[in-house]
This record gives structure tokens, C-alpha cells and sequence, in this order.
């Protein structure tokens, strides 16, 4: 079915994924698979409402070069409120010109985060924790998660270094407790 739909986002329709590939009680996470200027947007279809997802504090923190990647799209049914779950890595940016050192700025830290989004207070806030992340296969398209009964899930893999191999496993992220779970056996995904 063809969406006679105007959403704030420069891409044509071909480069927009839902996140998750469902709707949460009707809404939608639509994203870009182009990098530049990414926007993230919360859709009502049935009652054409749009809700453009803010820039998090971190993604403007000049030398540093923010690169979210989102992994859920979930919902907190005991505070009636929507999460969007991403990680972030970050690169530093090269201002050094010939015959000259790069600037940086030693006291900021390049490590990467979690961080969470709540549309209740339209606010992103960090996630104290460290989970495995999400197998992007293509690129950066975030096509591998799904959220059921409040609980968001991604497939992660980790290298088994005996075997030179890839052991693939579950990620599940609950929404309401912010505490992640997964199980380590092979689930033959891989």
C-alpha cells in the first residue's frame, strides 16, 4: 500500500526504515539509512501526527563526531511512555593541516554509550551500562530488532577466538527496568 505522507526527512521513501520493522500501539520509528543530517521521527499514521526526535547533548560535543546507531524502539507500559534505545560511538574530527599536529581535546572522553530517549519528558539521558551491540550486516541499516511484551531484542555476535567463528546470540532490553539480558548459546544464526 502507497502512504500519501509528507515526514521531515530529506530521503526519498527507499532510504526510510521503520526501526523494528512494527508499530507500538499505532506508532512508527522511521529513521534514514543516509548518515548525513539523520533525523528520527515518531509516526501516528492514523491520526497524522509526527514527533521529531531531538539531537541528544552528546552528538554536539565538538572534536568529537557523535555516530548513533539506534537498537530499539520500545514501550514502558507502567509509565505510558515510548523509548528509542541507541549506542554511540564517537570519531574525532581532523583539523590538522599540512605540517600541522591534529587538534584534540584531551580531557573529553571517546569512549562509547548507551543512551536512552523518553518522549514524556522529550529528553535523552545516558544508560550506565554496557551491553553487546547490534550485527549490522549492511552498512548501518538497523533492521535486526524487534520488541514484544516490553521487552526489546536485538541479535548480537561475539568471535570466538579457538575457532576463528562467530557465535550469534539474543540481546533483550527491558523497557520499564532498564536492565539487559542475554544468552551466550549459539542460536545457529550465524
Amino acid at each position: 500500500m502507497k502512504l500519501n505522507v509528507s515526514l521531515p526527512l530529506k530521503e526519498s521513501s527507499q532510504n526510510l526504515v521503520i526501526v523494528g520493522s512494527i508499530s507500538i500501539n499505532g506508532i512508527l520509528c522511521v529513521t534514514s539509512m543516509v548518515k548525513e543530517e539523520r533525523k528520527v521521527v515518531l509516526w501516528n499514521p492514523t491520526i497524522e501526527e509526527l514527533k521529531v526526535i531531538p539531537h541528544s547533548p552528546v552528538e554536539y560535543s565538538f572534536p568529537r563526531v557523535a555516530k548513533p546507531r539506534i537498537h530499539a524502539f520500545g514501550y514502558d507500559y507502567v509509565r505510558d511512555d515510548y523509548r528509542l534505545i541507541r549506542y554511540v560511538q564517537f570519531g574525532v574530527v581532523d583539523l590538522s593541516f599540512e605540517n600541522e599536529e591534529p587538534l584534540t581535546c584531551e580531557e573529553m572522553s571517546y569512549d562509547p554509550l548507551w543512551e536512552i530517549y523518553s518522549l514524556s519528558s522529550n529528553s535523552w539521558r545516558l544508560l550506565g551500562m554496557k551491553m553487546p551491540t547490534l550485527i549490522v550486516p549492511l552498512g548501518d541499516v538497523e533492521i535486526f530488532q524487534f520488541y514484544m511484551a516490553g521487552m526489546c531484542h536485538w541479535q548480537a555476535q561475539k568471535e570466538s577466538h579457538l575457532e576463528r567463528c562467530y557465535d550469534s546470540y539474543l540481546v533483550s532490553f527491558d523497557v520499564t527496568n532498564e536492565v539487559f539480558f542475554y544468552n551466550t548459546h549459539d542460536l545457529g544464526l550465524g
